[in-house]
């Protein structure tokens, strides 16, 4: 219950941060750096993240983000089935 609480809440973060991000790159201001955005993606907001940048068009042509999506859905991914297996 936990970890799905975890990753309920670092996905809605995510969700949230790249729609922040977008907002503020529309309006020339002052953007969330990459960094957090690819930390969250690497924490586990790989969903949330992937919706993101697919519903506001995103980041989507950056190898940052690509790779970072990658590895967090075969690492969160594997947890995920680990929990579900036990």
């Amino acid at each position: 219950m936990l970890l799905a609480g975890y990753y309920l809440i670092l996905n809605v973060v995510a969700y949230g941060l790249f729609f922040i991000d977008k907002q503020k790159a529309i309006h020339h201001q002052y953007r969330i750096p990459n960094r957090v955005l690819i930390g969250i993606i690497l924490l586990g907001g790989v969903v949330g993240a992937g919706l993101a940048m697919k519903q506001f068009h995103h980041k989507t042509q950056q190898p940052a983000y690509k790779v970072a999506l990658a590895a967090a859905t075969v690492i969160h991914g594997g947890n995920l089935v680990t929990w579900f297996n036990q």
